[in-house]
Formats: structure tokens, C-alpha cells, sequence
């Protein structure tokens, strides 16, 4: 689930910490625009290896954080136009 659309922060899995979630970042540090396509370009299609330039981070969610497990997952679709 989306936390907080505008800073790409996801929720983490239940059952874990609290307070905090996971933060989805462009190669620059900036949050990514989620749910729009963002095209990605030094990929040579003769094929290699390509390296999707994305970062994640905790993010403070509540001003109280509990620990636990802070797992969470996200779905990328990728289309090779």
C-alpha cells in the first residue's frame, strides 16, 4: 500500500515495526513519481546487463517508530519499447 504518494512512501509488511516505511527514490535521491511511466535510457539493445537506477529508504511515518521487521514489497513493470 501507498503511505504518502507525493514522498513514494510505501507501507511495510504487518506484523513488524511501526512508525515507518519505505521510501522509493530516483538515481538522484529524488521520490519517484509512482503509478507513471518513467523511461530509462543507456540500455543498448544488442542486450548486456542494464542497471535500473533506483534507491529505497526508511521513511518516518509517525513520530513514534516501534521495532520489528521492516520488510516490504513493490511490483515495477517494465515495457521494452
Amino acid at each position: 500500500a501507498i503511505v504518502d504518494s507525493g514522498n513514494a512512501v510505501m507501507a511495510l509488511n504487518s506484523g513488524g515495526a511501526t512508525g515507518v516505511g519505505i521510501q522509493l527514490l530516483d538515481s538522484t535521491g529524488k521520490p519517484l513519481k509512482l503509478q507513471t511511466a518513467i523511461p530509462f535510457t543507456g540500455y543498448k539493445t544488442s542486450g548486456g546487463n542494464f542497471s535500473i537506477p533506483l534507491q529505497a529508504a526508511y521513511y518516518q511515518t509517525n513520530s513514534t517508530i516501534n521495532n520489528g521487521t521492516a520488510n516490504s514489497a513493490a511490483t515495477f513493470t517494465f515495457t521494452y519499447q
